[in-house]
């Protein structure tokens, strides 16, 4: 495989076979990380997320997701918080519609789903935007983690929550956007962020 007739590829001191074992070290060593996550699985729709425009609602698609498979999204598979927990429920919703006032299990509003995520870790919250953002702890947008509420509008109209999922394509959340959508994983409306708690804490 290195070509046994070659003195460089049989010297052991050599720079070409050291570089090798290090390259075939460092595959080694990330195999063995990858195999201490999981990766969610089709418990729900597979989703690209869509670039929001800002400026509040229905700028996305409101395509039904169609093909089942992985979120791409990798939680810890052991000692998991209960943003984890509460994160983990919420992308299993993925691809059920929105409804106003909806808790599922099969539909869900923007604060429904937040609500019945976050049950799910131990955590009871109000169904409404206005109280969940008073909910938990404040946390600093640099230090987001999954399953953080994310609130979007002012300190006198919070309109919408979605759940932090990581910080990928300039950051995710999960949510129930609008009348006419599905739940979704999107990029985050930072142009209509207004701030984030940590509920539990």
């Amino acid at each position: 495989m290195f070509g046994a007739n070659s003195a460089t590829n049989t010297d052991l001191n050599s720079a070409p076979l050291t570089g090798r074992l290090r390259s075939v070290r460092r595959l080694l060593v990330g195999m063995s990380a990858a195999l201490s996550m999981v990766l969610l699985l089709g418990v729900g729709t597979a989703v690209a997320a869509p670039t929001h425009a800002g400026g509040g609602w229905g700028r996305a698609s409101t395509t039904t997701p169609a093909a089942k498979g992985s979120f791409g999204i990798y939680l810890p598979a052991h000692n998991l918080t209960q943003g984890d927990i509460a994160l983990q429920f919420a992308l299993s919703q993925v691809g059920k519609p929105y409804l106003y006032g909806g808790a599922g299990p099969n539909a869900y509003d923007c604060s429904g789903l937040a609500m019945v995520a976050w049950s799910k870790a131990g955590v009871s919250l109000d169904h409404y935007t206005g109280s969940q953002v008073h909910e938990g702890i404040p946390v600093a947008r640099t230090a987001l983690q999954p399953g953080d509420l994310v609130f979007f509008g002012t300190a006198n109209n919070v309109y919408h929550v979605g759940l932090y999922v990581s910080g990928d394509q300039g950051g995710l959340m999960v949510d129930a956007p609008h009348t006419g959508a599905f739940v979704r994983v999107e990029q985050i409306w930072w142009s209509d962020y207004y701030t984030a708690v940590r509920p539990g804490s």
